[in-house]
């Protein structure tokens, strides 16, 4: 989602990330570290959150809410929000400068309930079915259908959070995520139409005996 900010059509990569936990959270956010509006919006997109339960945030006890902050080397800011006990699902919210927040939910299906005794799955999980189907698509055009840096510059941000956890909650300056790459505009070419992903699945797996 992010890589479609700005004028730009090149990522520059993260300058730094810091994970933060607990009551800290909350202090980050009141000290404008991140937007509370766009966090209350991208959980007010979500089906599973009830409505009005948006005024405070809720979570288990037991399982501080968790931040990742992630700072952008061309000056843009993330926010990575996961509160459990108050929703699980997967919410989004950005805003332009000066503009009202925009929102929307990342749904995906929870997973089929599969014991192996051979019964059908409880349900398709259909997006793994788009995701397999754009795999194919690169093995036979030999075309990725994604910038692969991608995926190295998110799994760069997730150790960097990692590693300032285990640092005290510190702010870890990443120069080795300096990764530039062209951001893609067309998606990849197999994708919902609707907003829900339906249709066929490659579950249950292992496949169900005859």
């Amino acid at each position: 989602m992010v890589e479609r900010r700005g004028p730009s059509a090149s990522e520059t990569g993260v300058a730094a990330v810091q994970c933060l936990e607990g009551e800290d959270v909350w202090a980050a956010g009141a000290a404008g570290r991140f937007d509370l509006e766009l966090a209350r919006a991208a959980c007010a997109a979500v089906s599973s959150v009830a409505e009005g339960a948006m005024e405070d945030f809720e979570y288990a006890e037991g399982t501080p809410p968790t931040a990742f902050i992630i700072e952008y080397r061309d000056g843009f800011r993330g926010t990575v929000l996961m509160l459990s006990g108050f929703v699980s699902d997967f919410g989004y919210a950005a805003r332009a400068r000066g503009e009202a927040p925009v929102s929307c939910e990342m749904y995906s299906q929870r997973p089929p309930a599969y014991d192996g005794t051979g019964e059908p799955a409880a349900g398709p999980v259909a997006h793994f079915s788009y995701l397999a189907r754009n795999v194919e698509e690169m093995m036979v055009t030999g075309a990725p259908s994604y910038p692969v840096e991608r995926t190295l510059l998110a799994s760069g941000m997730l150790e960097a959070a990692l590693q300032s956890r285990r640092h005290g909650h510190a702010r870890i300056a990443t120069p080795h995520l300096a990764v530039e790459y062209k951001r893609e505009a067309a998606l990849p070419p197999h994708m919902p139409k609707g907003p829900r992903p339906t249709g066929a699945t490659l579950l249950p797996w292992p496949p169900a005996k005859l």
